[in-house]
């Protein structure tokens, strides 16, 4: 190879290590995708600081308005960050969109989405979810192994807002010790409804926890907050971060 190629590639790795973090992103978005993967210039301190870094995050499959149709069990992937020395990629996979899309007027009588675009949203859904689980790389991984100091290391850097974050398990799947001290806290906190937990659905008190008996009516499930958590082991910083907006 000439002297003066072998001298233009040094210098445009060396402009490209050098260079400011920037992002470039490409979307595919059609009738059965709703997918932006971001591609990362990671800046060459940046990269110094933290060479790799890999997370996954998951959301609820469930929205207010397809509570006829979605189980209040169903779990999506939406990110997925993989950081390596000076380059990155990021992935956010939003099915929720993808289904919603697929009816005209959520507020009609007989709305309902295609079956098998819904069939594909369940499945899918379904199979991102526990790869990512069997990865484990989201916080909920974490703290399904006991891991606290992860758990909370993991959800400070997910994209949700810390005042909108949720835990993305089922109660069953939280350690028991855990949830003891959880459920301790919300029995003697009369606010709890605002400050620890959230529903999939909204509907009487009285009904809350309690499972759907007659088939195809939703069930109506508690959903915790990483804040629950924190105030419940007493982690007095996290209490103060995820009481952030």
């Amino acid at each position: 190879m000439p002297v003066q190629a072998l001298a233009w590639i040094a210098c445009f790795l060396l402009a490209l290590i050098l260079s400011p973090a920037f992002t470039l992103d490409s979307r595919q978005f059609d009738d059965t995708h709703d997918t932006t993967t971001t591609w990362i210039k990671r800046s060459l301190v940046d990269s110094i600081k933290e060479p790799r870094y890999s997370q996954d995050e998951l959301a609820w499959g469930q929205s207010n308005y397809d509570v006829r149709f979605v189980p209040a069990s169903v779990v999506c992937p939406r990110y997925s960050t993989r950081l390596y020395p000076l380059f990155g990629v990021e992935r956010e996979t939003d099915w929720l969109n993808m289904l919603a899309r697929s009816v005209d007027d959520w507020q009609a009588a007989n709305a309902r989405p295609p079956k098998d675009i819904l069939q594909r949203f369940l499945d899918q859904c379904k199979t991102g979810a526990d790869a990512m689980l069997k990865a484990g790389l989201t916080k909920e991984s974490a703290l399904m192994h006991g891991d606290v100091d992860l758990f909370f290391a993991r959800a400070e850097r997910e994209h949700t807002s810390p005042s909108r974050a949720e835990v993305v398990l089922e109660d069953a799947q939280i350690p028991p010790d855990i949830l003891k001290k959880v459920e301790a806290l919300i029995a003697n906190d009369p606010d709890y409804g605002f400050r620890f937990v959230s529903f999939n659905a909204s509907v009487d008190l009285s009904t809350i926890g309690a499972k759907a008996t007659v088939p195809g009516e939703p069930d109506v499930v508690r959903r915790l907050n990483p804040l629950a958590i924190a105030a419940a082991l007493g982690r007095d910083k996290d209490v103060e971060y995820f009481k952030r907006e």
